[in-house]
């Protein structure tokens, strides 16, 4: 990172870009435009634009950049250990004996030295984009409401769980994905337009949110090759939903969601992952949408 500004601007131009999938178009910012359908505070006026404009901003290139971020500082990629490149000299103090505790507490700051020194090149861009997307996105979240701010730290849970499962050596969690880009995402928009309202009175949108984080699961499962078992989650997930709906005594909301799946199981043995997910996604879409009407209600 450069201390001229680009590295900055390379920071602001990378927001938008991180959650984008050339083939996943449910994502965070369609999340969050759906929770705050469902808060039911949603209208035509200039403090609605500012709140949904905070939300989305705030849930998708914010939250996208922390996570990005903090898989490559934990990627085993990275290194843990020296591999060369200078070693850190200290200065003992005057008459420290060999093998005293003082030396070898030098010693030891003598050996994180000179790993940082190995390390900083690779860790310094990541470092400095979570240092720009943290205060950023708490004061965001302040702003938004003190719920917000409580949903933002069970989202930074969500971010350290994925980081020690990949410096423990395992491979990206589609599921935690999904809860971070899905389910937070839409209580996000819950939340910003319905901040006072009692965590009880949530029971709906929370309902709603396990959801929207199910389908993007689903989706992401196809993408990568899990045909069979996305196809499968995609459809048991919208059933739940029409059955949500119809016990929330929402005939009619409930019919429209199980229109929507109906094409969307017409085309699951005509096309493979790719050609299904461009014509599918939009279905799933409208879906959820449905779903947050219903909320809203």
């Amino acid at each position: 990172m450069k201390a001229d500004g680009r590295g900055i601007e390379s920071i602001l131009l990378g927001l938008g870009a991180w959650w984008a999938k050339p083939r996943i178009w449910l994502g965070p910012a369609w999340a969050v435009l759906c929770g705050g359908l469902a808060s039911g505070r949603m209208g035509f006026n200039g403090w609605t634009l500012l709140v949904l404009l905070l939300s989305l901003f705030l849930g998708d290139p914010l939250l996208g950049t922390i996570w990005r971020e903090a898989s490559i500082i934990a990627s085993p990629s990275n290194p843990t250990s020296l591999s060369g490149g200078s070693k850190a000299r200290l200065s003992l103090p005057p008459y420290t004996l060999p093998g005293s505790l003082a030396d070898h507490l030098f010693r030891w700051a003598e050996g994180r030295l000179s790993w940082w020194s190995s390390v900083w090149p690779r860790f310094e861009a990541p470092l400095a984009g979570l240092a720009f997307a943290l205060p950023l996105a708490f004061l965001l979240a302040i702003l938004l409401g003190w719920s917000v701010v409580m949903l933002m730290a069970v989202a930074l849970i969500l971010v350290a769980w994925e980081s020690l499962r990949l410096h423990g050596g395992g491979g990206p969690s589609s599921l935690l994905r999904a809860c971070y880009a899905g389910g937070v995402a839409w209580l996000l928009g819950y939340l910003a337009f319905r901040p006072q309202v009692a965590i009880e009175r949530h029971g709906e949108a929370l309902l709603w949110a396990l959801i929207y984080t199910g389908l993007l699961y689903a989706f992401q499962s196809i993408d990568k090759g899990e045909r069979d078992k996305g196809m499968r989650l995609l459809n048991l997930v919208q059933i739940f939903g029409v059955a949500v709906l119809v016990l929330a005594k929402e005939p009619i909301f409930a019919g429209v969601a199980a229109l929507l799946l109906l094409p969307q199981m017409l085309l699951q043995p005509v096309f493979q992952r790719g050609g299904y997910l461009r014509r599918a996604q939009i279905f799933a879409m409208m879906a959820i949408m449905v779903g947050a009407l219903a909320v809203a209600r």
